[in-house]
């Protein structure tokens, strides 16, 4: 079984001009490819008994799909304490973390195609209040084109 001809991938509410590979089971796979090779390895190994039904990239061993409360209290939560970071965090504050951080950095047409917004202008909508500094930013950017 090739990369090419297997998907081990649900795609995700994303737009389709969405690049980020969250809606490439091509892609996923390519970043995934030991996933791939468990999954492949279980399947084989358990026979019927494997059921990924849904093509699943993270699964349990017998290829269901993860359940959140185990992920959350055997996963994410051990990760959070071990960081420093509190506990309450969840997954979508991470997403929420990572896009306010990008911002202050990457082109907003970049993050908004990460985060699987199809308008640049709904990443703004949802994160310019996490952009401090931005109007002062803009004013030197302003002044410095003016020559002032």
């Amino acid at each position: 079984m090739s990369f090419a001809t297997s998907s081990l991938f649900v795609p995700v509410n994303v737009s389709a001009s969405s690049s980020s590979g969250l809606n490439n089971p091509q892609l996923s796979i390519e970043r995934h490819p030991h996933r791939f090779c468990q999954n492949s390895a279980l399947a084989r190994q358990l026979g019927p008994d494997w059921s990924n039904s849904l093509n699943l990239v993270f699964t349990t061993n017998l290829g269901t799909p993860l359940n959140s409360n185990n992920v959350l209290n055997r996963g994410l939560r051990p990760l959070l304490v071990k960081a420093g970071l509190p506990t309450s965090l969840r997954f979508h504050d991470l997403r929420d973390i990572a896009a306010s951080l990008l911002l202050a950095t990457e082109p907003v047409t970049d993050v908004a195609d990460m985060l699987g917004h199809s308008d640049p202008g709904t990443t703004l909508r949802i994160y310019a209040h996490s952009l401090p500094g931005a109007p002062r930013r803009m004013a030197d950017a302003m002044d410095k084109l003016l020559g002032a």
